[in-house]
């Protein structure tokens, strides 16, 4: 059975101000429509991120918010909080993630991975020097998307 294409069900949304992006992110997230929304988190306070939170726990959608570096103190709803960075590759873009926070749990032993883009098959692969990682792997994605 194939997958619906990610594209297809997501929306991207060009807004003038705060207000009108977070509105846009509540009411995609509520609608149940999509099946993920990522919103410019910048200069979202703790309640604008609670309310998308709410939103994303009532329609069981999934909400990404991507916040600039300068945000990085600000509190948040989210139930994680991951540090994602560059990595170096002279072959494919390849990205440091870091959990860096998991709401009512322990964070694993192990809180970092390198995904690296398949261009054969457009999806993002552990990298090898991290697969042995690869056992907490199913852990975190089991608690992130629950």
């Amino acid at each position: 059975m194939a997958c619906p294409d990610l594209l297809d069900q997501s929306i991207f949304i060009d807004t003038k101000d705060l207000p009108e992006r977070a509105w846009a992110a509540d009411v995609s997230l509520r609608s149940g429509a999509l099946a993920a929304v990522i919103v410019d988190g910048s200069a979202f306070s703790m309640s604008i991120t609670r309310r998308l939170q709410l939103a994303a726990a009532e329609s069981g959608g999934l909400g990404l918010i991507l916040r600039p570096h300068a945000d990085l103190r600000q509190l948040s709803a989210a139930h994680t909080r991951w540090l994602v960075t560059p990595a170096p590759s002279l072959v494919s873009p390849r990205w440091n993630l870091e959990l860096l926070r998991l709401k009512g749990g322990k964070l694993p032993d192990v809180t970092t991975w390198t995904l690296e883009l398949n261009h054969e098959t457009g999806t993002l692969d552990l990298v090898s020097d991290a697969a042995h990682r690869s056992v907490a792997t199913p852990e975190i994605a089991r608690t992130v998307t629950a």
